[in-house]
């Protein structure tokens, strides 16, 4: 049986190539050639030598020819044998080993800019334009190449530079620098029209808002020199599509300067005794402010104020139609010549002038029988409140004692 030389697995008959490593049989021939080569001849003996016993064993040399073709060969180490396929298998791992470890180094690498791109976009939206930068800085660290950090980083720096425009323009209304205001926002707002994209989208807003701001600040000092209430009036009006808090603010001072300037004239008003001048104006300053307590009580107060008054002036009119006139003095005097003269005084205590004051009289005898009368003057004309006034007259034809009476008086007044 033959044996491989290289791998020392047994050979098949015949065989030219072993079936197990595939290398080429080496012919055994030469062996049995020094075989046979090294046999001795048996000796020739004589008739009178006996031979050999067989047992003896034969020389060394002569044994060791005899056994070497009929040990297989040593069998080769496995190792060796997979040795030429175990070098391209462990470069392959290697590399395969190292394109794993790239490319999950990559990957990694592409999660975190992915995270820090998301982070960035994150800040700059909430406008913490720093801390959105920094966060493209680090991921174009990772990425040069990855130009939409680019974009997004000149993105974000233009942000913030409006960002601080804006806020420029916030400190220029709180110093009431309106001028200053309105053309920083002009400038911005032709710069943020050119650019779009949300992170340029909640300009647009706050432009609309410092706008706003502007506008009532400018308002805010109109008021303050305005002292009528139909201009605070067309001012309210102005704040109609205005929302925010500054706004409300403004309102709420305009409404109570419209009921300070109510109080003041209606009160004026109640003073001069014009009633319906200063429920009128109540009546303005409620259409603004129908709640206010302060001109609640005000309206209530001139309405009771002017029903006094009213009763008050019923009752005046009633004196200054009926006791006007008070006769202080009368004499009568009857003359040598038969007539009788009279005199005397009267007082107004009309509320209001009165005037072309007339007197009746009337004349009996001294059985009380009716005689005559007639009627005189008083002078002057007219007579204010508390005046007095005078009257004389000659009555003719009397001829007896008699008594003069004075039982009316009439008077004018203007109503």
């Amino acid at each position: 049986m033959l044996f491989c030389h290289q791998c020392g697995e047994k050979l098949l008959e015949g065989s030219s190539f072993c079936n197990t490593c595939g290398s080429k049989v080496e012919p055994v021939k030469e062996a049995s050639t020094q075989l046979e080569e090294h046999v001795p001849e048996q000796p020739i003996v004589s008739n009178d030598v006996q031979p050999q016993p067989t047992n003896i064993q034969p020389s060394p040399q002569i044994s060791q020819h005899t056994y070497q073709p009929e040990q297989p060969p040593k069998k080769k180490s496995t190792f060796k044998s997979f040795l030429p396929f175990l070098v391209p298998l462990l470069s392959l791992i290697i590399v395969t080993v190292v394109l794993i470890i790239s490319f999950t180094t990559e990957q990694k690498k592409n999660n975190t800019v992915l995270d820090l791109q998301k982070s960035g976009e994150s800040e700059a939206l909430a406008g913490n334009y720093d801390a959105a930068i920094k966060a493209f800085d680090e991921a174009i660290d990772l990425r040069p190449d990855y130009e939409t950090l680019q974009l997004n980083k000149e993105e974000t720096n233009k942000a913030k530079e409006f960002s601080a425009q804006l806020d420029s323009v916030s400190k220029s209304i709180s110093s009431q620098d309106f001028a200053g205001a309105e053309q920083v926002l002009a400038t911005l707002k032709e710069q943020i029209n050119t650019n779009n994209g949300p992170l340029f989208t909640n300009f647009q807003a706050n432009i609309t808002k410092e706008e706003e701001r502007i506008s009532i600040g400018k308002l805010m000092q109109e008021v303050a020199s305005i002292n009528t209430i139909d201009e605070l009036a067309s001012k309210l009006s102005e704040l109609e599509t205005m929302s925010s808090p500054e706004a409300e603010s403004v309102r709420s001072e305009i409404l109570n300067k419209i009921v300070q300037i109510t109080n003041t004239e209606a009160t004026d008003f109640l003073a001069n005794g014009q009633f319906a001048e200063a429920l009128n104006v109540v009546n303005k300053g409620l259409s603004y402010k129908s709640d206010d307590e302060g001109l609640l009580q005000l309206k209530e107060k001139i309405e009771q104020e002017k029903v006094a008054m009213e009763e008050q002036a019923a009752e005046e009119d009633l004196h200054n139609r009926t006791a006007a006139v008070e006769l202080l003095t009368f004499t009568a005097n009857l003359e040598d010549n038969g007539d009788i003269s009279i005199e005397g005084t009267i007082k107004s205590n009309a509320t209001i002038p009165i005037y072309t004051i007339v007197l009746y009289y009337a004349v009996y005898d001294t059985n009380g029988e009716f005689l005559l009368e007639g009627s005189v003057n008083v002078e002057p004309n007219q007579l204010e409140p508390g005046d007095e006034g005078t009257f004389s007259a000659i009555i003719s034809g009397v001829d007896q004692e008699a008594t003069v009476e004075m039982y009316h008086a009439t008077w004018y007044f203007d109503e």
